[in-house]
């Protein structure tokens, strides 16, 4: 969850598809915003890489929920909750971020 939190919290653009379960947004890096995106695959959450692979997160992960859906307006907090289970035991991990980098008018 800390790294999600982390990557989210310096994008400058934010795109939830709760139906998929997707999370798109915009980093800054070398002064050009690149794409990533957040989902699951089976049981594995993954981020997309610009360009390249898609790097697993997380491992044993049921269900991925993102609040609000659409686009995250500045000022507005991105609610996240991720279920995990592992022979019979599960855990489920909530957090909220504001990403500091939200452009105006999106």
């Amino acid at each position: 969850m800390e790294e999600v939190v982390h990557e989210l919290q310096y994008a400058h653009r934010v795109v939830v598809d709760q139906d998929n379960g997707v999370v798109t947004y915009w980093k800054d890096v070398d002064g050009e915003l690149k794409r990533y995106r957040l989902y699951l695959q089976g049981r594995q959450l993954l981020v997309d890489l610009p360009g390249g692979p898609a790097v697993p997160l997380a491992g044993c992960v049921e269900r991925l929920w993102v609040q609000p859906g659409g686009t995250l307006r500045q000022g507005e907090v991105l609610m996240l909750v991720v279920r995990t289970s592992w022979e019979g035991y599960g855990v489920v991990l909530r957090s909220a971020v504001e990403p500091r980098n939200l452009e105006v008018g999106l």
